[in-house]
């Protein structure tokens, strides 16, 4: 797995947190924790040049690659561009949506991509605790944040929302997929 970082916040002792209240040994705990690489990344043009690197060391070495690349969260990457005129960061972002879709088909890697969601509900319409629950939230009522131009670029889409504020539990929801029923969702528990 290789995790890429562009908000400072990834946590070794948060994911070995996970791993331990599954029950695994301490010594497999650790090998997991070892294969997970983990690289910041502060802007676009970093994000690029590290897809190009993994592409040119991929095409290069007999290696096997990564099987997952998590890229968490795109939205910070592209919002200096919101205030500019210029296509300038959709460009940049069709660059970087290409360049994994290539390594996808290619290298057969799994790239889970995240988007950020907002919500639009008129606020003399609920009132705050309705508002901060999800569960009240029609999938329409939530749009990526990178807007429409978004949309055509994932294969599938999983709109994760909590249950309530203290339980561990999430609601996935399939919100677009070529593969699974719209609308399908499931709950799982985060520890």
């Amino acid at each position: 797995v290789h995790y890429v970082d562009t908000k400072g916040d990834f946590s070794a002792q948060r994911v070995l947190g996970i791993i331990k209240h599954k029950n695994i040994p301490s010594e497999d705990c650790t090998a997991a924790l070892e294969r997970i690489q983990v690289t910041r990344i502060g802007d676009i043009y970093e994000l690029l040049r590290f897809l190009h690197h993994l592409k040119n060391c991929l095409g290069e070495d007999e290696s096997s690659p990564p099987r997952v690349v998590i890229v968490d969260s795109v939205p910070p990457l592209y919002f200096p561009f919101m205030a500019s005129d210029t296509k300038q960061g959709f460009g940049l972002l069709n660059n970087a949506m290409s360049t994994m879709k290539s390594m996808a088909t290619e290298y057969n890697i799994l790239f889970i991509v995240v988007n950020l969601a907002s919500s639009f509900i008129e606020t003399e319409a609920c009132d705050n605790e309705v508002a901060e629950d999800n569960r009240d939230l029609a999938p329409s009522d939530v749009r990526p944040m990178l807007g429409k131009y978004w949309l055509h670029a994932p294969n599938m889409r999983l709109l994760v929302s909590k249950l309530n504020s203290e339980a561990p539990q999430r609601l996935v929801r399939v919100t677009k997929s070529t593969y699974l029923q719209m609308g399908a969702s499931c709950v799982v528990s985060v520890a």
